[in-house]
């Protein structure tokens, strides 16, 4: 499979797993590109507890691997409040997992936090929100 397609199916398989999900209620591309090995995506996404998650997430193929080079999962409540938000830009040196942190209930509130994708996020908010499906 050419690189090209690669990157096509990947942003295909996100396109789905956000339409499936339990706790996601309405889904807006904002953007979406391929270009080569290079794809990228912004979208909004509302759950059914009335919060909002913004999922933006550039990544690339290396051979046979997909590398998450830039995301924001950022999650808040209907009144614009801060819940979490796993990031990777590199603006806290202090944190052991540099440049992957958390910013936990208030954007001061940093914590050390594993590198993230897109389908990962989405099991977090799922367990999260899952007295809240069905």
């Amino acid at each position: 499979m050419a690189a090209h397609e690669r990157v096509d199916a990947r942003l295909l398989d996100i396109q789905v797993a956000l339409a499936n999900s339990r706790v996601i209620v309405d889904v807006r591309l904002l953007h979406e590109s391929a270009i080569g090995d290079v794809g990228y995506f912004r979208v909004r996404a509302h759950l059914i507890d009335g919060s909002e998650v913004k999922f933006m997430e550039r990544f690339c193929h290396q051979a046979d691997t997909v590398v998450v080079e830039k995301y924001s999962f950022h999650w808040q409540r209907a009144d614009g409040s801060l819940i979490r938000r796993w990031d990777n830009a590199p603006h806290h040196p202090e944190i052991t997992s540099f440049p992957n942190h958390l910013h936990e209930g208030d954007e001061s509130h940093v914590l050390a936090h594993e590198a993230v994708n897109v389908f990962e996020v989405l099991v977090k908010l799922e367990k999260a929100l899952a007295e809240q499906v069905d």
